[in-house]
C-alpha cells in the first residue's frame, strides 16, 4: 500500500519541476484557459511551443498529453533550437513512463540528457536525472535510483537550487522509506525541511511533514504520526492540493484504525474515496476501496466491505495485465499437469499390485491355473482398453483447451479493438466540443465501451462464451455514471444470471442506452437524481428494469421512434424476441421480459 502511494507521491514532486501551478482552479479550467491562450493569434512560434509543454503536462488524459508534446517538438524542430527539443524529450519520458512504455521513456531521457551535456545544461540535466531516479524507484532498482538522485543533488548543491535541492531530497527519502530504512528516510525528509526555512515554500514543507508522518506510521509511533499527518493535511488544505489532501487523510484513517477509532477511520477513508472520485484518482479509488474493505471486515460489516470489494474490483480489473493472465493461466497449466502425473503413477501403481496378485495366485492355486489365464486376458484386454480411452480423452481434452485458449485470444482481439475504438471516438470527441456532433461521437463511445467489457469478462474469467452479468451490469452502471462525473449511488437489485453472448450484447446495449438517456434528458430538473437497476429471474423469464425519478418520458416520441437510441432500443428488443412495458409516473421506468429460451 504505501509503495503504491509513494510512487505517486514522488511523481507528483518530478510534476512540480516542469509545469506551473495554478492555485485555486480546477484542472479543466486550468487547461480551458490555456487552450483558449493557444488560439490566439499573437502569439510567436517560441511562446507557442511554450503553451503547448505547459498544456501537455496538465493533461490527465497520457495519449492527448503525448499529441500535444509531439506538436511542441515539432516546433522545436522548425525554431532549429536543439535545447527546446531536449525539454521536449523530457515531457515525453514522463509521458511515456504513465503510459507504461520504460525504454522509450527512458530512452527520451537519455536523447535529453546527450542535448543539455553538449551544451553543458547543468541545472536540466539534474532534472533528467531526477526522472531516472524515480523510474529507477518505480521499478523498484532502489540502488540505480539514489546513484541518479544523488549526482542531481550534487548539482543543485553547485548550482544553489533550493526548491529543486528540498524536492531531491524528498524522493531520496521516498528510496528509502521504500526500502524500510525508516530512519534515513526520516533523515533526509528534515534535511528537505531544514533547507526550507530558507526560501519557506508550502509545497516542499507539506511533502516532508506529511511523508513523516507515513513514516511515523510505519514505525507505530502513533501519536507523532497522528500529528505530522494533521499539520500536512492543513497545508494540502492551503495549497488546495486535493491529491495530497486525500492521500494523507486517508493515512490518518489507518493512524485511526490501529489505535481503536474505527468510526474516525471509517470517515476519514469515506472522505478520501469522495477526493478520488471526483478528481478522477482511480490508482487511488482502487486502494482506498481496498482499505475501506479490511476496516468493515475488521467491524464484521460484510454488506458495506462487499460493496467496497465491487468497487475496488471495478478499478482493479483494468490494471489487470497481459503478464499476470500469463502467469496465472501457467500456473494453471501446471496444475493440471501435476494433477495428470499424479493420475498415470496411481494407474501404474495399480498395475504392480495387480501383477504381483497374479503371480500370487498362480504359485498358491495351481488347480486355478486355467482360470487365471482367462483372468490374465481379460485384465489385459481391459488395461489396453483403459489406456486407449485415457489416450482419446487427453486428445478430447487438448482440443477443448485449443478451443478454450482461441476463444480467450479472440475475446481478447476483440476487447483490445473495441479499446481502440472507444479511444479514437474519445480523441474525435475532444475535437467536437460544443458541437451537435459531440453529444453523438460520445452515445457511440459508450455503446463500444459497453461491448469491450462484455469481451473483457470473457477474457478473464473461465466462462468464454457466456457472461455472468450481476457483475457485468454493476460495472456497466458504475462506468457510466463515473463517465458522467455525477456524485449519484445508483440502486443495483441483480440475481446471479448467466447469459449466453448473443443474449448478453443486445441487453447490455439496451442498459447502456435507458442509463444514458437517464443523464442525458432525466435529471435536469431534479435535486437529488435516484436511479435503479434491477435484472431478477421469475419463472421462465428474465426481467430487467431500469427506472429514473426524472422528468418524465415522451410516450409518443418512444411509439413513434423519433430517436436513434429509441429505435436501437425497439430493435434490440425484437432481436431478444422480448417484450417492453413503459411507465412515466414520477419518472420514467422500463420493463423488458425476456425468454429464457
Amino acid at each position: 500500500m504505501i509503495r503504491d502511494w509513494s510512487k505517486c507521491l514522488v511523481f507528483l514532486c518530478i510534476f512540480f519541476l516542469h509545469s506551473i501551478i495554478l492555485v485555486g482552479q480546477r484542472p479543466l479550467q486550468v487547461l480551458d484557459s490555456l487552450e483558449n491562450s493557444l488560439k490566439t493569434d499573437s502569439l510567436t512560434l517560441e511562446e507557442e511551443f511554450n503553451l503547448l509543454l505547459v498544456i501537455s503536462s496538465k493533461q490527465l488524459n497520457a495519449l492527448t498529453a503525448l499529441e500535444y508534446a509531439e506538436k511542441a517538438q515539432e516546433l522545436a524542430r522548425i525554431l532549429d533550437k536543439p535545447l527546446l527539443k531536449a525539454r521536449t524529450f523530457e515531457e515525453m519520458s514522463v509521458i511515456q513512463r504513465l503510459l507504461g512504455n520504460n525504454i522509450k521513456s527512458i530512452a527520451f531521457s537519455l536523447e535529453a540528457l546527450k542535448i543539455y551535456d553538449l551544451y553543458d545544461e547543468k541545472v536540466m540535466k539534474a532534472s533528467v536525472l531526477a526522472q531516472l531516479g524515480t523510474n529507477s524507484m518505480d521499478d523498484e532498482e532502489y540502488e540505480a535510483g539514489l546513484n541518479y538522485l544523488q549526482q542531481a543533488k550534487t548539482i543543485y548543491e553547485r548550482n544553489e537550487k533550493t526548491f529543486l535541492l528540498g524536492l531531491t531530497f524528498i524522493n531520496i527519502g521516498e528510496i528509502h522509506r521504500l526500502k524500510n530504512d525508516l530512519d534515513s528516510a526520516l533523515l533526509y525528509y528534515q534535511d528537505a525541511l531544514d533547507i526550507n526555512k530558507e526560501i519557506g515554500d508550502l509545497i516542499i514543507e507539506e511533502y516532508s511533514i506529511g511523508n513523516i508522518g507515513m513514516v511515523y506510521n510505519a514505525m507505530n509511533n502513533l501519536k507523532e504520526a497522528r500529528k505530522a499527518l494533521e499539520k500536512a493535511l492543513m497545508l494540502a488544505e492551503e495549497l488546495n492540493d486535493l491529491y495530497a489532501h486525500a492521500v494523507y487523510l486517508a493515512e490518518l484513517g489507518l493512524v485511526n484504525q490501529k489505535e481503536g477509532y474505527l468510526q474516525k477511520a471509517e470517515k476519514s477513508l469515506l472522505k478520501s474515496l469522495h477526493i478520488a472520485q471526483k478528481e478522477g484518482l482511480k490508482d487511488q479509488v482502487r486502494d482506498f476501496s481496498r482499505m475501506l474493505v479490511n476496516l468493515y471486515k475488521e467491524q464484521r460489516k460484510y454488506s458495506q466491505a462487499l460493496t467496497y470489494q465491487e468497487l475496488f474490483q471495478v478499478y482493479q480489473d483494468s490494471l489487470v495485465n497481459k503478464e499476470n493472465i500469463k502467469n496465472t493461466e501457467q500456473l494453471k497449466a501446471n496444475y493440471e499437469i501435476e494433477k495428470r502425473k499424479n493420475a498415470i503413477d496411481l494407474l501404474s501403481e495399480r498395475n504392480e499390485k495387480q501383477e504381483q496378485q497374479k503371480v500370487f495366485m498362480g504359485v498358491v492355486l495351481v488347480f486355478f491355473i486355467a482360470v487365471a489365464l482367462i483372468l490374465y486376458k481379460g485384465i489385459k484386454q481391459k488395461t489396453k482398453s483403459n489406456k486407449l480411452l485415457t489416450q482419446q480423452k487427453y486428445l478430447i481434452e487438448k482440443k477443448e483447451e485449443e478451443k478454450t485458449l482461441l476463444l480467450h485470444e479472440l475475446n481478447h482481439r476483440s476487447k483490445n479493438n473495441l479499446n481502440l475504438i472507444s479511444s479514437v471516438l474519445g480523441l474525435q470527441k475532444n475535437e467536437f466540443k460544443g458541437h451537435p456532433a459531440e453529444e453523438v461521437i460520445a452515445a457511440g463511445k459508450y455503446r463500444v465501451d459497453a461491448l469491450s467489457m462484455i469481451h473483457q469478462k470473457l477474457y478473464t474469467e473461465e466462462l468464454v462464451t457466456q457472461v455472468e452479468m450481476k457483475s457485468y451490469l454493476a460495472d456497466l452502471t458504475l462506468n457510466i455514471c463515473y463517465s458522467y462525473g455525477d456524485k449519484l449511488v445508483p440502486h443495483l437489485d441483480l440475481d446471479e444470471i448467466t447469459l449466453a453472448i448473443d443474449q448478453a450484447i443486445p441487453l447490455s446495449l439496451i442498459v447502456n442506452e435507458l442509463i444514458t438517456n437517464a443523464f442525458k434528458y432525466a435529471y435536469q430538473v431534479v435535486e437529488s437524481p435516484q436511479l435503479l437497476v434491477s435484472f431478477k429471474e421469475e419463472a421462465n423469464l428474465f426481467i430487467l428494469t431500469v427506472s429514473d425519478n426524472g422528468k418524465g418520458f415522451d410516450q409518443e416520441s418512444v411509439n413513434e421512434n423519433r430517436s436513434f437510441g429509441i429505435k436501437l432500443i425497439n430493435s434490440l428488443i425484437v432481436q431478444l424476441k422480448a417484450s417492453k412495458e413503459l411507465s412515466v409516473d414520477n419518472g420514467t421506468s422500463w420493463i423488458i421480459k425476456l425468454p429464457k429460451n
